[in-house]
């Protein structure tokens, strides 16, 4: 005998609808013992209940309220950074100093010798001209080498080189060697917070180290009789120095920079046209560095990668190079510059950039041409950087949502979940309805469509009828909505779409928007949303019998 049982289905995607089926059907089956094989059981099923609103179709801190309410949309971001490493570098360096002996000269134990006094040493750093620095990170490597027959403590005084107050001295024991079989020692020595003083002996000079280098006789050992070619020969390399400051001249280098960033907002906005009523768009060049710049733009763009669409930004305020002045020092240790700033505004009626938000981009392109020291060496080797005080271009905008669009897509995806096909397989939907109740609190008319979605996000069937409308909010008199429109769209589910129901793992919303008397702007507040409600009318098939 069979039974028929009438279920609506409430939308709520976070209770399951297999809990309430059981609840319904074992209402049901409390009814079997009745004299009538059929009866009606109306239920209401949470199925998926959802609200679609700006908030969830963006980063939630790129969209904020201004005083009113009115939404605004906000985003910063640095584009490029030059670095004190960017701009100054002191590149791996190996050096070497030999010291030949004269032949048959006694040394007794413990007698020392000045191998080398104020030996000067020019370091190659292209054409940076440094003259002092201090050392962030690093290490010097030392390899010393003897042929001397007895043992000899060799001594390395890196007189340019102070830390604390004290220099870098470097003192090594060396075992007896030969010519034919030299003695071979090396050590690394950690450079981290030494000061460099790179102006040579005279204190006019630039890149340039000073040394001193002795040795003596083991105290322990014997006289020491040098031979024919004896020699004792240091080699030392400085490793991947990092400057926390440094001063100088740091040239007249140029540096291009070409390059890209992501946009997230909006994304889930397609199709249609849409026009920007105003915007604010600022790019703010930040000079943390002692020394004079002149900036570039070669080009800005902005495109939607996913419709193809580019618009290229044109402004007279960026057709000349722009020049920034060197940052200034403070004195103290916090902050220790004071970092220059020039900023270039532009707006809908400088420039076209509203246009290249109108395609609702998700990329920006852009090309920077930087030129250090553009009028030369001007500062008497008085240029100079900081740790994290660098050279900085920043992109900072914000725009207000108040818009005119036509046909143009919001939509959402939200998780979906039928349940079972069956229940101990007696229990199946054979047809009913699917009825969609929307409160548009937009000031936007939309079309809407309801999408079945796989797990690979592909659409399976639709639920709606065709451009079924949801009606836009109740406006006051200054396009202001004030209440929701309510409106009712409803689908018949056939086998087919039944079938569907139950594979989808996904339900994508396409509300299709156009504002009332396009194209006038409206302002769109913080409390605009749609709330969706999703119910299905099914009919049920139960056998009591089985």
């Amino acid at each position: 005998m069979e039974q028929r049982i009438k279920i609506k289905l409430l939308a709520n995607k976070h209770i399951p609808i297999l809990t309430f089926l059981l609840f319904s059907l074992s209402i049901a089956s409390c009814k079997k013992r009745d004299q009538n094989p059929k009866w009606d059981a109306d239920e209401l099923v949470p199925l998926v209940k959802t609200s679609v609103n700006l908030y969830d179709l963006s980063n939630y801190d790129e969209l904020n309220p201004d005083s009113s309410g009115a939404l605004l949309l906000t985003f910063s971001n640095s584009l490029f950074k030059y670095s004190l490493d960017s701009l100054v570098s002191i590149p791996d360096t190996g050096l070497s100093e030999r010291i030949d002996t004269l032949i048959f000269v006694s040394f007794a134990p413990g007698f020392s010798v000045d191998l080398a006094q104020n030996q000067e040493t020019k370091l190659k750093i292209g054409n940076t001209e440094l003259v002092e620095a201090i050392i962030n990170s690093g290490s010097i490597d030392v390899s010393i080498k003897s042929t001397f027959s007895e043992p000899t403590i060799v001594s390395y005084e890196l007189s340019s080189a102070t830390k604390n107050g004290s220099k870098l001295l470097i003192s090594e024991s060396i075992p007896a060697g030969s010519v034919s079989s030299p003695s071979v020692i090396s050590s690394s020595y950690n450079l981290s917070n030494y000061y460099l003083d790179l102006k040579g002996l005279n204190g006019n000079s630039y890149n340039t180290l000073v040394a001193q280098i002795s040795a003596m006789v083991d105290p322990s050992g014997d006289t020491l009789v040098s031979q024919l070619n004896d020699y004792i020969e240091i080699s030392y390399t400085f490793n991947n120095i990092q400057p926390k400051y440094a001063r100088g001249y740091f040239g007249d280098n140029s540096y291009s920079n070409l390059g890209k960033e992501e946009f997230h907002f909006l994304s889930n906005f397609t199709g249609g046209d849409i026009d920007i009523e105003s915007l604010n768009l600022n790019f703010e060049i930040k000079n943390g560095a002692g020394v004079d710049l002149q900036l570039g733009v070669n080009a800005i763009s902005m495109s939607n990668i996913e419709t193809g669409g580019t618009s290229v930004l044109n402004s007279t305020a960026l057709a000349n190079s722009l020049n920034i002045d060197r940052a200034q020092e403070t004195g103290v240790d916090t902050p220790p510059v004071i970092a220059s700033s020039y900023s270039i505004g532009l707006d809908i009626n400088n420039s076209n950039v509203d246009k290249l938000f109108e395609i609702i981009p998700n990329q920006i392109d852009y090309g920077f041409d930087l030129q250090i020291n553009p009028f030369g060496h001007v500062s008497s080797h008085n240029d100079f950087i900081y740790k994290d005080f660098g050279i900085e271009v920043l992109l900072d905008m914000e725009i207000p949502i108040s818009v005119a669009t036509n046909e143009f897509t919001l939509s959402d995806t939200i998780e979906f979940d039928m349940g079972e096909k069956t229940i101990d397989d007696r229990y199946l939907i054979i047809d009913g309805f699917i009825h969609l109740y929307a409160y548009n609190w937009y000031p936007f008319t939309a079309t809407t469509q309801l999408y079945l979605l796989d797990e690979s996000y592909a659409i399976i069937d639709s639920i709606l009828v065709e451009n079924a409308i949801v009606e836009a909010g109740i406006l006051d008199d200054n396009n202001v909505v004030i209440s929701p429109n309510r409106s009712k769209i409803s689908g018949a589910i056939n086998t087919a779409k039944i079938a569907a129901l139950y594979n989808a793992q996904f339900i994508k919303t396409d509300f299709t928007l156009s504002t009332p008397d396009y194209p006038d702007y409206v302002t769109v507040y913080d409390y605009y949303k749609i709330d969706m409600t999703l119910v299905g009318d099914f009919n049920y098939v139960i056998d009591p019998n089985e």
